[in-house]
């Protein structure tokens, strides 16, 4: 692992955060203290770590949407997503592409979430959200939302009730694929009361621990 990011002391925080949290949960804040770091670490490299690192999340996540039973139609449009945000880093799909795609998503969604809610299908219908947050976050649109409302700066506030939450500021418009992540393996809705807080602690200890050192060390364990 890069050493800046492990003298940081950034993980080791953000897991005692995660235990004594009473949802179990990794706010928004942390994750942008995370990418703080990762770009003083790496430079112009984080966006690429960070882009590589929501794939294989995206990756991890797919098993439980293709053992649902949502219908055909709705069933292949993350994959599309997934298979537009990689063919963007790679340079063989526009960025006019992804933005035209993240539209139609918009379009679709209201009635994707009226014929497969949560009730009838649990909480792996939010991975209908993750394609699009997949695409959203290989342009760098995240940060540019974040930059926007100032949120990076936020998240380093001493006054806790300043730093964002994906449950205190914007709504789903902070959400990512990590978050959703969460919401997937521990409950049946997004909001915490809904969640069961032991699968959700797992979920990011899990993250923190395995899946986030990946891309964090070696680039060339950081793959597409």
């Amino acid at each position: 692992m890069n050493d800046r990011i492990a003298e940081s002391g950034i993980l080791r925080q953000m897991k005692n955060h995660v235990a004594g949290d009473p949802n179990g949960d990794l706010p928004l804040w942390w994750r942008l203290r995370l990418w703080i770091e990762m770009k003083k670490a790496f430079a112009d490299e984080a966006e690429a770590r960070r882009s590589f690192l929501a794939m294989y999340v995206f990756d991890t996540l797919q098993p439980l949407w293709n053992k649902a039973n949502i219908p055909l139609n709705y069933r292949i449009v993350p994959e599309l997503h997934s298979f537009l945000a990689r063919s963007y880093l790679l340079g063989v799909t526009s960025q006019n592409t992804i933005e035209l795609a993240c539209g139609d998503w918009g379009k679709s969604y209201e009635e994707f979430s009226c014929k497969c809610d949560a009730e009838q299908y649990g909480s792996v219908v939010y991975f209908y959200d993750a394609g699009n947050y997949l695409m959203l976050r290989c342009m760098g649109r995240d940060d540019s939302y974040y930059n926007h409302f100032d949120l990076f700066s936020d998240a380093l506030s001493d006054d806790v009730t300043q730093r964002p939450t994906e449950f205190n500021f914007g709504g789903t418009d902070v959400w990512d694929v990590h978050f959703l992540g969460s919401v997937l393996v521990s409950g049946v809705l997004w909001q915490p009361d809904y969640n069961n807080p032991s699968l959700r602690r797992q979920y990011w200890v899990n993250w923190i621990e395995n899946i986030l050192p990946l891309f964090t060390g070696d680039i060339n364990t950081a793959r597409l």
